[in-house]
């Protein structure tokens, strides 16, 4: 139903306002979940790469045994985007 005290540019304007809001909302909130993956990324590698007592003590005794390597994280290309690829030892 139309009214008489709006038009349709007013109602347009509006439209076009709030796709606005829209687009910059999309954009903020994935601009956050890259940040946030990349956070987690950092975090989990720091923690992995962090030694542990019984290996601090080792190196303090002149033992050195080879580390293993079992966690891995990396980025790939696909067609249509990216991927990112965590493999954990278990």
């Amino acid at each position: 139903m139309a009214s008489a005290a709006y038009h349709y540019a007013d109602a347009y304007e509006v439209q076009k306002r709030g796709e606005r809001h829209a687009l910059f909302t999309n954009i903020a909130l994935g601009t956050t979940a890259a940040l946030s993956a990349v956070s987690i990324s950092l975090l989990i590698r720091d923690f992995v790469a962090r030694p542990s007592s019984v290996e601090q003590q080792e190196a303090a005794a002149g033992i050195h045994r080879p580390r293993r390597r079992g966690f891995r994280i990396g980025a790939r290309p696909v067609s249509g985007g990216g991927a990112v690829i965590l493999s954990l030892p278990f």
